[in-house]
């Protein structure tokens, strides 16, 4: 009789392993440190998310701004195309033409110049300047130009008045009579206040009048001015001016030629009258 073999026994069952003792168990060490900084470690799994979930929304609202609204910065400084989207999306125009001027005055009410106007364009183009901000830096240049300009007009008038008052001493009486001749000399020659302003600041106050006395000298401009007592080189005063305009009215001969309209008589009669109205 044979021995039957006895059976092979049941390999034993693997042991079952211990629940864990907090639901974050087996997270990285630097994500529990987070949870424990925070208190999460001592709620359940919902309750963490949960307060995750809120600080993460209030994170968010602190950024301001969702995802597809955010701009980054090309990686590559050499990414042309990178920088030219990036820039574009900050408000840079493609082009300087593009930054508007309309409604920028001077004072004056004058515009700014084309040639100032597009130098200005490509140096905002250049600084990469968004076109909303554009308006207000060429506002303030023009506000810096309209200071300098006043500035400059006012230390001009300054030194125009000394000049002025300097050559009424240096002509001493016949400062009045000697500035009527200048008048008569740039009426004659056809030259307007603005030709006169325009010579004064090339030449100065000084050397414009002292040329316009030579010249109304030498073209006799001073003839009807100067003194009939003999011996004196000095214009009239104005009641000599007076006596000899009464004189001259007088002269029946000469009143008619006024009243003909001939010039020279026409002349005589505005230079007498001006020096008698001083």
């Amino acid at each position: 009789m044979t021995d039957t073999p006895a059976p092979t026994p049941a390999p034993a069952p693997a042991p079952t392993p211990a629940p864990s003792a907090h639901w974050y168990d087996g997270l990285p060490a630097e994500d529990i440190g987070y949870l424990q900084n925070r208190g999460l470690d001592k709620v359940d799994a919902r309750a963490a998310f949960l307060e995750a979930m809120k600080a993460h929304k209030e994170a968010e609202k602190l950024i301001g701004a969702p995802a597809q609204e955010l701009l980054r910065l090309p990686k590559d400084a050499k990414d042309a195309e990178g920088w030219q989207r990036f820039n574009e999306r900050l408000g840079v125009p493609k082009e300087a033409k593009d930054y508007d001027f309309t409604g920028l005055k001077f004072k004056d009410g004058s515009e700014i110049d084309q040639a100032s106007a597009d130098a200005i364009r490509n140096a905002l183009l250049t600084a990469r300047v968004p076109k909303e901000n554009a308006p207000i830096i060429a506002k303030a240049m023009i506000d810096l130009a309209d200071g300098a300009e006043a500035t400059d007009a006012a230390a001009y008038e300054l030194k125009l008045n000394a000049e002025r008052e300097a050559l009424k001493v240096d002509w001493g009486p016949n400062a009045p009579q000697n500035m009527m001749v200048v008048k008569q000399t740039a009426q004659t020659l056809g030259l307007d206040a603005e030709v006169i302003n325009a010579l004064e600041k090339t030449s100065g106050y000084t050397k414009t009048m002292q040329a316009l006395l030579k010249i109304g000298q030498a073209m006799g401009e001073d003839k009807f001015v100067q003194s009939q007592v003999p011996g004196q080189n000095t214009y009239m005063s104005k009641s000599q001016a007076q006596d000899t305009l009464n004189t001259k009215m007088a002269d029946q001969s000469w009143a008619n030629r006024l009243a003909a309209g001939d010039a020279v008589a026409l002349k005589e009669f505005d230079t007498l009258t001006r020096v008698i109205n001083g």
